[in-house]
């Protein structure tokens, strides 16, 4: 079955999704934006010249023919775009964060429970980052043995894109929290789902180092304890000069891992590379026949791949995936990653990292309580 997708909001994740739906095989059929220049801009630049363009999201659901709507916007619209769309009778797919705040996230998932046949997934990518399925599977096969701890860190310095596109982000009224808004959020879904266990307590502390200019912390680092004992660690940080980068590690008792390498015994010389022969550079920014002679070097020299410039990390690639796993969950081909259910207790820890932050105090993660902070509407 084909499916329809319109796009609400076109600023820097919605560019994304021009053109990760069609590439997994969906129509774009509608553009939405406050702002009516950028409407127009996006129809050219996609050819959506003849696609229902609106600057206004109820009349553009009321005149938009598609099926799935993805919303784009700011983080503090989506839960009231996601509503409305639900209301409107379309499946739903949010980026991350999946709302701003608690009593928001209590009505999507009431609203979401009175539509029970459209389906509501985040996109949360880092799941179908072919490295991170590859540990997955692993973890599931026992090769790492029992998981004992999980480290990542999301090191991304936003400051062009927040300041070149939109200042929403550093408005105090809906300012984006580094951990609920920006990269932690990705993180703590991903811990979540390599040990398919809980978070029970955090702790962080963190400051405006990198970007004393922002109205909130921009670097972060979280500490978790989960369930079954397992911790995780986690740094956000938005404002430094690093480049861009996700830096893994899995303990195991039977093995552990550091980015692209798996080492089973402390005294071996050379670990052993994750990655198949060509696939970590062939979906880095290396290209050519320099990737033969780097890797001819990968296999008798344990270089580390996952820092600059070597960066295994495709984003697009992922991207393409996790849309294409809405679309065949649709048609019951297999199960939705990042269902709603999964964004919110995602979104709680982060809540909780949060509080931590303000009090500089451990927290206790209540994956109940948001149930009870308002009266749930739809």
């Amino acid at each position: 079955m084909t499916h329809k997708v319109g796009i609400i909001g076109l600023g820097g994740a919605g560019l994304g999704h021009l053109r990760y739906w069609p590439a997994a095989g969906a129509i774009v059929s509608g553009i939405c934006d406050v702002q009516p220049d950028l409407v127009t801009r996006r129809a050219a630049e996609f050819n959506l010249q003849n696609v229902c363009q609106a600057p206004d999201v109820e009349d553009f659901l009321r005149r938009c023919d598609c099926d799935i709507v993805a919303i784009c916007t700011p983080d503090h619209l989506h839960a009231e775009h996601a509503m409305a769309a639900l209301r409107s009778g379309r499946h739903v797919h949010i980026e991350k964060p999946v709302v701003q705040h608690e009593t928001e996230l209590c009505d999507l998932l009431a609203c979401a429970a009175a539509n029970p046949t459209r389906l509501v997934g985040l996109h949360y990518q880092l799941r179908y980052f072919w490295l991170y399925r590859r540990i997955k599977d692993m973890i599931a096969r026992g090769e790492y043995g029992t998981v004992y701890a999980v480290e990542a860190d999301y090191l991304h310095n936003i400051k062009i894109r927040t300041i070149g596109t939109s200042d929403w982000r550093e408005r105090s009224g809906t300012v984006q929290p580094v951990f609920a808004g920006a990269g932690g959020t990705h993180f703590i879904d991903l811990m979540r789902w390599f040990i398919d266990d809980e978070v029970d307590e955090v702790v962080a502390y963190g400051n405006q180092g990198g970007w004393a200019e922002y109205p909130a912390a921009t670097h972060v680092t979280a500490m978790l304890r989960f369930r079954r004992g397992a911790v995780g660690k986690i740094t956000v940080s938005i404002g430094s000069t690093l480049p861009k980068q996700h830096p893994t590690r899995v303990f195991g008792t039977k093995a552990c891992s550091d980015d692209l390498f798996l080492f089973r015994n402390p005294t071996d010389i050379r670990p052993h590379w994750l990655g198949t022969r060509l696939g970590a550079l062939s979906r880095g920014r290396i290209r050519g026949p320099l990737t033969e002679a780097l890797c001819f070097m990968l296999r008798v020299v344990p270089v580390r791949l996952e820092r600059f410039p070597f960066s295994s990390y495709e984003h697009v690639e992922s991207c393409e995936a996790t849309v294409r796993n809405f679309l065949r969950a649709l048609d019951g081909q297999e199960p939705l990653e990042g269902s709603l259910d999964e964004a919110a207790r995602t979104f709680v820890v982060c809540r909780a990292v949060e509080s931590s932050l303000t009090s500089r105090a451990p927290v206790t993660v209540d994956y109940d309580s948001v149930r009870e902070k308002a009266p749930a509407r739809c």
